[in-house]
């Protein structure tokens, strides 16, 4: 198993992006790691709104609160 925080490459670079749940779920989009690349990646408000409520069941059922 992999440790520290999941990652998916940049769809314009390939760099990797740390994959911040709880900042996608709020409306902001992340940035691109790599200082050549402007890339920023974020979802619509209606499926973070989806996600937020996904991430929350989930969160209910492992007993975690955040």
């Amino acid at each position: 198993m992999q440790g520290g925080p999941p990652q998916i490459p940049c769809p314009a670079c390939q760099a990797p992006l740390v994959l911040d749940v709880d900042l996608l779920t709020s409306g902001a989009s992340l940035a691109c790691t790599n200082i050549h690349c402007d890339a920023r990646i974020g979802i619509a408000q209606e499926s973070a709104a989806m996600l937020a409520r996904a991430l929350q069941g989930h969160r209910n059922l492992k007993g975690v609160t955040h």
